[in-house]
């Protein structure tokens, strides 16, 4: 997964911009980021992300990817905005 160079791109060259909200921007301590990830499936960003925020392992969240809620095995693509939600219910 390479994504095209970003004037907001930290470097290297496998990373994935990830946006994180609601409460879950308060235990990151930010809104977004870019991230050099290893392999290019859902659950590699989020191990990346449980790595760097070892408190969001047990928060519960919901991932989107391209506005489509996605499971761990589901795969990440070059362009793909990956969303970090914590889960939403309505009625």
């Amino acid at each position: 997964m390479k994504l095209q160079s970003s004037e907001n791109h930290i470097g290297g060259d496998d990373v994935i911009k990830v946006m994180y909200f609601a409460y879950l921007k308060d235990i990151t301590g930010v809104k977004e980021e870019w991230l050099e990830i290893d392999g290019n499936l859902v659950r590699n960003v989020l191990n990346k992300i449980f790595e760097k925020y070892p408190k969001l392992k047990d928060a519960p969240i919901m991932v989107v990817v391209d506005k489509k809620i996605v499971k761990e095995d589901e795969v990440v693509e070059e362009g793909d905005e990956i969303r970090v939600y914590p889960p939403v219910c309505g009625g």
